[in-house]
């Protein structure tokens, strides 16, 4: 499978007028998933483009409820840094590391009739329209860091929330799902330090991370094919002690899939 993957980060920290803005070099990764009763194991494949990112997943995708663990690190960044005298500096690939370790799992209110397996793992197929409310859970952490000790940002974050999905069914055997998951936290640690040793904590009132998820399947008689996009969008932001920091993470991964169905 090809998976193009993007990741955009955003910091600003006003006390000092440091501004970042951050995107990946687009790196086209071959993935091998291995999906069996629920189970979904995926990890890319390194070449001479994207030896610099690395993705492992480990899903468990059940008809009430599921879990998803995912670690990645990247270090594929290019963009600028703007400090406070109007200076500022070109960030190259393999100047900033970007790590992240996340948690989530959901719970499915009408699950007689709407299926997260037949998106996601294919070893079902849906034959009828259906949607549901989904109650889900999420914990998380990240590590930025640069070369010369620039600025350090670590996060940790647990979040609760309650977000939908729904399932689309085309002549009987095809599907099209689209779902939200938002989840806003309860608890977090969130703390910037910075080359002129300053150092802030963020504890924002509205942060919140929002799992989105898109697919198409089409269903032949053992094999299946199509398209799925997987979006992770963190907020962190409007520190309490007046500083005015934020940080946003954005990080949206498309796959074209293609596979065979051992079991009708």
């Amino acid at each position: 499978m090809l998976q193009p993957s993007i990741t955009t980060m955003n910091m600003e920290i006003n006390t000092d007028s440091i501004k970042m803005s951050l995107n990946t070099i687009l790196p086209f990764s071959t993935n091998i998933n291995f999906s069996y009763n629920g189970i979904v194991i995926g990890y890319n494949i390194k070449n001479k483009d994207n030896k610099a990112e690395k993705n492992f997943v480990l899903s468990f995708y059940g008809k009430t409820i599921g879990t998803e663990i995912s670690l990645s690190s990247s270090e594929n960044f290019n963009g600028k840094i703007t400090f406070a005298d109007s200076t500022s500096i070109n960030i190259d690939k393999k100047f900033l590391k970007f790590q992240t370790f996340q948690i989530s799992t959901y719970y499915v209110f009408n699950n007689n009739k709407f299926s997260y397996p037949a998106a996601f793992t294919k070893n079902y197929i849906q034959k009828k329209n259906s949607g549901s409310w989904i109650i889900s859970s999420n914990y998380a952490t990240s590590n930025t860091k640069t070369k010369q000790n620039l600025f350090k940002i670590n996060t940790i974050s647990a979040s609760l929330g309650i977000g939908y999905g729904y399932n689309w069914v085309i002549k009987s055997k095809n599907l099209i799902h689209i779902s939200a998951l938002p989840t806003f936290n309860i608890f977090e640690k969130n703390n910037i330090n910075t080359y002129n040793l300053k150092q802030w904590e963020i504890k924002g009132t509205q942060d919140v991370i929002i799992i989105g998820r898109m697919t198409t399947i089409f269903n032949f008689k053992i094999f299946f094919t199509g398209i799925d996009a997987f979006g992770n969008f963190t907020i962190i932001g409007d520190d309490k002690t007046g500083n005015k920091i934020n940080f946003t993470h954005t990080k949206i991964t498309e796959r074209l899939f293609f596979g065979i169905r051992f079991k009708n």
